[in-house]
């Protein structure tokens, strides 16, 4: 079937339509996936960022715990180390709720919980057994305190005379710090917070979740927690009670604290969302421009060939009055143009000169004809004039051959008479 110079354009502003949105496709399936590249990075430097801030804060609660057991190792008298004041020393931290001392003889005392030797043994406690096998400062797991019930976790360091281990200090730092920290970690002023430890019980958290629950127990973040626990910082996709959501998270090196923040798809992508709406935008301009112009310059083609088709069909029948094509645009087609008007001139002049020559013709037509007609006369009359001379011909014939026989009959006679 063959297409029409219309149809052909159609299809090539509808082929170009498809090359572009290709294109535009591509640029935005590049766009978008840097993008999201660049915000799940952000996110996780976010995240990145708390976590060291968090390990930053505990190391410097713990650094007290190390500077007092210090301070009273090098002390050594066994009279000054059970003095409640120099418990004082650290005391002045608000995050810091207890300070402890336990030494090897069984003392123990708690400078706001006053003294527990007799009724309690230090050596068994978790954070001193610890502390004596790690030769250092150490963490504990975070744990409800029996004196104040708070949520806290404690930092704990050897005490050593002599290079002799001798006791040990622990600090009991109040988390709900951490809780306040957990709150003011958003991504772009949005985003819930949560941070757990390695057996997965709530630390702190600004969302729905209770503190000290079962982050496994929590829908969507829970189901991912072996996976956080062994990658230690990444982030992934997941359906909370909130709907869809971006949580990212990171590890604290000191604790192995997971802390994490989930964000609303929706306000992570916004940026990626936003640049799929202007390629959108910005593709269907582009197609709507490309159907303008294929369809501005067929129109400006096909026209001055439509009306070159009209006048070609009206000299075909005969119409040489028609008026001139006009030329409005100075390119092939102008060209075109003025060639077929130059060739409409040039026939209506040859027929013009055509209608005068054969004129002339039919004027000498008619005399040769009226001469013809004086001829046929001539001729006839000549015809005429044969035919009574003929005539006059055979009369003087017949009377020649009367003669003749009245002639061999005298002869005869004569020829009888003389026999005679």
């Amino acid at each position: 079937m063959s297409l029409g110079l219309k149809q052909k354009f159609t299809f090539l502003a509808i082929l170009s339509g498809l090359v572009a949105l290709i294109i535009a496709g591509a640029g935005y399936y590049v766009s978008y996936t840097n993008l999201s590249a660049t915000i799940e990075s952000e996110m996780e430097a976010i995240v990145d960022a708390q976590g060291k801030e968090l390990e930053s804060w505990l190391k410097e609660k713990g650094v007290s715990a190390q500077y007092l057991s210090d301070l009273l190792g090098n002390i050594g008298d066994a009279n000054q180390l059970k003095n409640p004041n120099m418990l004082s020393l650290t005391s002045s931290d608000k995050d810091i709720l207890e300070v402890t001392i336990g030494l090897q003889d069984k003392y123990f005392y708690g400078y706001h919980a006053g003294d527990f030797t007799g009724r309690i043994d230090p050596t068994g406690r978790p954070w001193y057994q610890q502390a004596k096998a790690a030769n250092g400062l150490i963490l504990t797991e975070a744990y409800v305190d029996t004196y104040t019930n708070k949520l806290v976790v404690s930092s704990a360091a050897p005490i050593k005379a002599n290079g002799q281990f001798i006791g040990a200090i622990c600090n009991d730092i109040d988390l709900d710090s951490v809780d306040k920290q957990a709150k003011l970690m958003k991504y772009h002023g949005e985003g819930t917070s949560i941070i757990f430890d390695k057996n997965g019980m709530i630390l702190a958290t600004n969302g729905d979740a209770q503190v000290n629950s079962d982050i496994k127990a929590l829908k969507g973040v829970g189901e991912h927690y072996n996976e956080m626990i062994t990658n230690g910082a990444g982030y992934f996709e997941m359906e909370s009670r909130r709907g869809d959501e971006i949580f990212a998270y990171a590890t604290v090196p000191s604790t192995k604290w997971v802390i994490g923040i989930a964000v609303s798809s929706d306000t992570v992508f916004e940026p990626a969302i936003k640049l799929r709406n202007l390629f959108i935008i910005c593709t269907v301009i582009g197609l709507i421009f490309s159907f303008i112009v294929c369809g501005k310059t067929a129109a400006s083609i096909i026209s001055p060939l439509s009306e070159l088709e009209h006048h070609a069909k009206q000299l075909t029948n005969g119409n040489l009055r028609i008026d001139d094509l006009p030329i409005k645009f100075n390119d092939e087609i102008g060209s075109l143009t003025t060639a077929f008007n130059d060739m409409t001139h040039s026939l209506r002049r040859l027929i013009t000169k055509m209608a005068t020559t054969s004129e002339q013709v039919a004027a000498s037509s008619e005399q040769l004809t009226a001469s013809a007609d004086q001829s046929s006369v001539a001729i006839n009359q000549v015809a005429e004039s044969i035919t009574t001379v003929a005539g006059a011909c055979n009369e003087q014939f017949t009377e020649v051959e009367n003669a003749g026989q009245q002639s061999d009959q005298l002869k005869q006679n004569m020829k009888t008479f003389t026999d005679m």
